[in-house]
């Protein structure tokens, strides 16, 4: 979130972060270690099992998606991290979703960036 008058230099500055993420090797270790003791600290009350299995069906995923998210977490390394950005992220093309008075946000800049489609409040909110 940001000021409308601070729009530009918000806009840019995600950029930034998109096609060059920072990396603290160290804050990434930290958010491993604490995905994983969530995972093992997490329970599941029986009454919610199978409601978890459907969703996770639906999904395409025909096991317990914690223990996939568990296995995976043990061997990641930060240098994986960085290697799905640099593939997978960094130069792709994303869409910007702004909310706010129109007539306090910087209309010309926004078209600059690309097409800009006005949606109405029922259309986001449904009311």
């Amino acid at each position: 979130g940001t000021q409308p008058d601070k729009l530009k230099d918000a806009v840019s500055t995600l950029r930034k972060i998109i096609d060059k993420m920072p990396v603290q090797k160290t804050a990434i270790e930290a958010a491993r270690q604490s995905l994983l003791k969530k995972i093992q600290t997490e329970r599941v009350s029986p009454e919610h099992i199978y409601w978890e299995a459907e969703a996770f069906k639906e999904l395409g995923i025909h096991q317990d998606l914690r223990k996939l998210k568990y296995e995976f977490l043990q061997k990641v390394t930060p240098q994986d991290l960085i290697n799905f950005q640099k593939e997978k992220i960094k130069n792709r093309k994303f869409s910007f979703l702004v909310l706010g008075d129109t007539e306090q946000m910087n209309m010309k800049y926004l078209k600059s960036i690309g097409p800009v489609e006005q949606l109405s409040l029922e259309t986001l909110f449904g009311y």
